[in-house]
């Protein structure tokens, strides 16, 4: 695979978003900003995205793992305590966590950009579980 057409072609027939990139494991992770992230955390009443307990300090946690997506966009970012987010490292979250960032971003459409759909997310979801996970 050291060919463009090589990679163009692998991102054909994968449903893995990004594959080129992954293959190259040069992705810088970028996080929100601070503006943006403090607004989710406000969206979540500064509780964990997870666990539920109001918390102080938070990480971004991507909920669709950043390994699987290499992107860092509003709608797949949830405030994570740092325990959940250790603990969830870059596995694939229980599906009612999906549902629920479903339903945020459903109510909160400045956290969306043009094109993004819940079918978008749940394609996202699946395609990690069956070729990530």
């Amino acid at each position: 695979m050291d060919t463009i057409r090589d990679k163009e072609y692998l991102e054909k027939i994968n449903f893995s978003p990004n594959i080129t990139v992954c293959l190259k494991e040069k992705t810088p992770r970028s996080t929100l900003s601070s503006k943006l992230f403090k607004k989710i955390i406000g969206l979540q009443n500064s509780c964990c995205f997870y666990c539920k307990k109001v918390n102080t300090k938070f990480a971004q946690e991507h909920l669709i793992p950043f390994n699987f997506v290499r992107d860092t966009q509003a709608y797949n970012i949830v405030a994570s305590c740092i325990n959940c987010n250790g603990t969830k490292n870059d596995k694939l979250p229980n599906e009612e966590f999906l549902k629920e960032l479903l339903d945020r971003n459903n109510k909160f459409q400045e956290l969306v950009p043009y094109g993004y759909s819940q079918e978008m997310m749940k394609n996202l979801y699946k395609n990690c579980w069956t070729e990530y996970h």
